[in-house]
């Protein structure tokens, strides 16, 4: 864990089926027994949801795509956060989605409505 990303390495290359550049929509479990007790237990939705879903996840987040590496017996894994391009990015979907009315937000109202965008809500002690 870094300050603006996380790393993640992985011993062992993608299996064959598994092209780099086809990463996201080719899905293989290495283990389907754990593949499948983890579905069973719910705390995987379903097979093949993980690389998906980490795109999803930091899409919403307003970060950048997942960066993989692929060596001949590893796969690196490089999860950025960068905060002010995340805020950056933010504020500028919400401005395209509000308009002329984002511009016209206090910083505080702009402050609530950052918060309830993220969070479906918005309490007073957040503010």
């Amino acid at each position: 864990m870094f300050n603006d990303h996380l790393a993640i390495h992985s011993p062992g290359s993608l299996p064959a089926l598994v092209p780099p550049e086809n990463i996201r929509n080719t899905h293989y479990s290495r283990n389907p027994y754990i593949a499948c007790a983890l579905t069973d237990f719910g705390r995987v939705k379903e097979f093949g949801e993980g690389v998906d879903r980490i795109y999803n996840d930091m899409n919403e987040f307003f970060l950048d795509d997942p960066i993989y590496t692929v060596a001949s017996n590893s796969v690196d894994l490089i999860l950025k956060n960068n905060i002010v391009t995340r805020s950056l990015r933010k504020y500028a979907t919400l401005s395209l989605r509000l308009g002329d009315d984002w511009q016209n937000l206090s910083f505080v109202e702009k402050r609530a409505v950052s918060i309830a965008y993220e969070k479906q809500s918005v309490k007073t002690k957040e503010l």
